[in-house]
């Protein structure tokens, strides 16, 4: 099928359709004096009007299925109108209402006609918006490609298709979060209005003068033409359908001459939104060419990228008082605290990445502050790069009582140890490690280690990241010879692991720690031309070869994170600007030779996954925070007893 071209009467046809988007959520007034809402809007694709689409509003919950609101059909000119009310119960999960943890809502539509002959239903047809709470809807809604793509990125961690079925006869849009992440979600919703405005179906109007880079609204709206190539036609079987569906496939590749991809895994998609939600989950291993040409089939937004991506990541790029920043760590609201060493202050930037008023905050023993923690009740725990101090603060920037506290005292008087890394175990005591000391703080910022830190071992040379496993066994890797370690000690702090520490596995200078929830060990090799990721299992046992897990972009590769599905993110510190990601069984998910590029990568030491599956990268190069919208599984806390599900390694982001 040939796409169907936008024409001057359907370009009119949409300018009336959206001139008469003027109902709001005002909505009218039932004869008991109650307001039921309303929304108006119109279905578009490629920027005409759709007709006879199936809209939906639905709710998004955190741990059910997600509600039915209202629905209706669009009209001659795309347009559609939702009646519906809010009256649950306020400050419930998942209930309807005003309440800042209520109502989180989104509209979707299926099928329709964009402009072909009558009688045409599309049914490769489905798109998404997402909308916002039920109390502070938009006044109304262009339903679109640009909505569509937007949102993927944004909800990918919550957001499935269910196929139509006998007893469904259309396919279903579910956003949902797990019990434990209603803030996830919330948070995502937020990313989502940042990435497109629902009521113009476009990158909001202010997005040149806030984070959005150009490359990345290239990026966008490239996608979203990709979508519109297959929405603007008359069925799934389409030319155009055929390209997008096969090229949006892990593993995919579009051979010279040919029209389809090949070789892609798992289910090809039937639709558009399908899709869309394939590119953001596997945005280092579709065809990025294919979806790339697929987008050149009908550009009608714009602007658009000019040549093939590296990759279909989509980042957000944030500064804020950052100065040489290091440390990294994300607490329970999904605000994400940055340490600065040449300012020698703390940032704290919200979910959406705006820094946060009185920010950055300096002081309290700050000098050179490197690493960073956060405790269950959001204070944050700061190790500084040359002095034996901890710095603590509440999550609005005042210090702790008390702080800052002494993390050793040393016989010979000697503070000028890097307090490398630092973690919390679940009693709420900070453990941390100092070139060749371990040490561990209470609630309070006590010290109850010994002056001089926990008897070392032969391996704990020059620590270089710490990690607490589901026993509460503190395990430090060591980077300088006799090193090269890990080491593994007890609750109270006596060693556990041989004396040289467990080796193997092909690491070499070792650089950060994180444990999956498997109990299996994750570092980098930092070593010139190692370039290596690092396994070991819950028993100190190497679980890579002998090489490391390689490829992947992987470049002087720095700290570690892991996200929602066990699969194993790092910043790569050398000069491909770029971070990496792998599979829990080592196989790369990030372009080979490059790794993720783009959205402000520059020079990043160290990475940080939040509870929407935004991977947060720091930026040395840069002095600035990039956010990748969507790009892994979104976490959840704590991490030993998140559910893992995966699938042949590929990531299957049920949430």
């Amino acid at each position: 099928m040939k796409t169907l071209h936008k024409t001057a009467t359907a370009a009119l046809l949409a300018a009336a359709g959206a001139a008469a988007l003027l109902a709001a959520c005002s909505g009218v007034t039932e004869p008991n004096g109650t307001q039921t809402p309303a929304i108006s809007g119109v279905v578009q694709g490629g920027q005409a009007p759709v007709t006879g689409s199936s809209v939906t509003l639905l709710q998004a919950n955190a741990g059910s299925a997600p509600t039915t609101i209202a629905s209706a059909i669009s009209d001659s000119n795309g347009n559609f109108s939702l009646s519906f009310a809010c009256n649950g119960a306020a400050g419930s999960t998942g209930s309807l209402g005003s309440a800042a943890s209520d109502g989180w809502l989104y509209v979707s539509s299926f099928g329709g006609n964009p402009g072909a002959a009558a009688g045409t239903n599309n049914t490769a047809l489905l798109m998404m918006a997402a909308l916002g709470r039920c109390g502070s809807l938009p006044a109304s809604v262009n339903l679109n490609e640009v909505t569509t793509a937007a949102a993927a990125y944004a909800l990918s961690g919550f957001t499935s298709v269910t196929p139509a079925s006998q007893t469904v006869p259309q396919p279903q849009v579910v956003v949902q979060a797990s019990s434990t992440n209603l803030t996830g979600l919330q948070n995502a919703f937020v990313t989502a209005a940042v990435l497109a405005d629902p009521t113009t179906g476009a990158i909001p109007a202010n997005a040149d003068s806030t984070s959005y880079l150009a490359a990345s609204q290239q990026k966008l709206y490239s996608l979203a033409n990709a979508l519109a190539a297959c929405v603007n036609t008359t069925d799934g079987s389409s030319a155009q359908c055929a390209l997008l569906f096969s090229c949006a496939m892990p593993g995919a590749g579009l051979p010279r001459g040919t029209a389809t991809c090949t070789s892609g895994t798992g289910t090809v998609p039937k639709e558009t939104l399908s899709a869309a939600l394939n590119v953001v989950h596997y945005p280092g291993t579709v065809s990025r060419g294919g979806i790339y040409i697929t987008a050149g089939r009908n550009v009608v937004f714009s602007p658009a990228l000019g040549s093939q991506p590296n990759d279909w990541t989509l980042g957000l790029n944030f500064t804020g008082g950052l100065n040489t920043p290091d440390g990294i760590a994300i607490d329970s609201r999904g605000n994400v605290w940055v340490t600065s060493r040449n300012s020698a202050s703390v940032s704290l930037f919200s979910a959406s990445g705006a820094p946060v008023a009185g920010s950055p905050y300096t002081g309290n023993g700050l000098t050179a502050p490197y690493s960073l923690a956060v405790d269950a009740s959001d204070n944050v725990w700061v190790g500084n790069n040359s002095s034996a101090l901890v710095g603590a603060f509440d999550k609005t920037g005042l210090p702790l009582a008390g702080s800052p506290y002494t993390a050793y005292a040393r016989p010979d008087g000697n503070t000028s140890f890097l307090i490398e890394s630092l973690a919390v175990d679940t009693s709420g005591q900070i453990w941390g490690s100092a070139s060749a000391i371990l040490f561990k703080l209470n609630a309070a910022g006590q010290r109850i280690s010994p002056d001089a830190g926990y008897p070392g071992v032969a391996g704990l040379t020059n620590s270089a990241g710490t990690a607490i496993d589901a026993s509460g066994n503190v395990w430090v890797v060591s980077n300088i010879s006799p090193g090269n370690a890990l080491n593994e000690f007890n609750p109270a702090g006596t060693a556990i692991s041989p004396s040289s520490g467990y080796t193997g596995g092909g690491m070499q200078t070792p650089i950060g720690l994180a444990i999956d929830a498997n109990g299996t060990l994750w570092t980098a090799s930092n070593a010139s031309g190692a370039n290596s990721l690092n396994a070991f299992g819950p028993t100190g046992a190497a679980i890579s070869p002998s090489s490391g897990y390689i490829g992947g972009g992987l470049n002087q590769p720095f700290r570690v994170a892991i996200d929602g599905m066990g699969n194993v993110w790092t910043a790569n510190q050398g000069g491909s600007n770029s971070l990496s990601a792998f599979s829990n069984s080592g196989r790369p998910l990030s372009p080979g030779g490059s790794g993720f590029t783009g959205g402000g990568i520059s020079g990043s030491v160290n990475v940080a996954i939040d509870a929407s599956g935004n991977v947060w990268a720091v930026n040395q190069s840069g002095n600035s925070l990039t956010k990748l919208g969507g790009a892994a599984a979104p976490t959840r806390v704590p991490l030993v007893s998140q559910r893992i599900n995966a699938v042949n390694g590929n990531l299957n982001l049920t949430p």
